[in-house]
């Protein structure tokens, strides 16, 4: 399932970010959580229909007409285990939810 972020995310965000990104590739945890109080900074998170673990997630800015991805990415362990069957194509998790117009 896909829905909007909770406050009550945020620490498991920051972890699956710390373990997908290289560290110059992201800011510290007090740059991330200041960005929640930005209106136009979304996050979309990826969550386990039957256990509500958190799979993964989307940060994006809303830009009007347009959107930037800011950050993209699947837990770890998630991710290997996707890899190992390719079955499922990432980026189809959230082709149907981006509501922008």
């Amino acid at each position: 399932m896909i829905r909007d972020f909770t406050d009550n995310d945020f620490d498991r965000v920051f972890e699956i970010i710390e373990e997908s990104f290289p560290r110059d590739e992201h800011g510290t945890y007090e740059e991330h959580k200041k960005l929640l109080a930005d209106p136009n900074y979304k996050i979309y998170i990826l969550e386990d229909d039957e256990t509500g673990v958190i799979k993964g997630f989307m940060s994006v800015w809303d830009l009007g007409d347009k959107a930037h991805i800011d950050h993209f990415a699947i837990a770890f362990a998630r991710q290997r285990r996707l890899e190992q069957k390719r079955k499922t194509p990432l980026m189809g998790f959230f082709r149907y939810y981006l509501p922008f117009r």
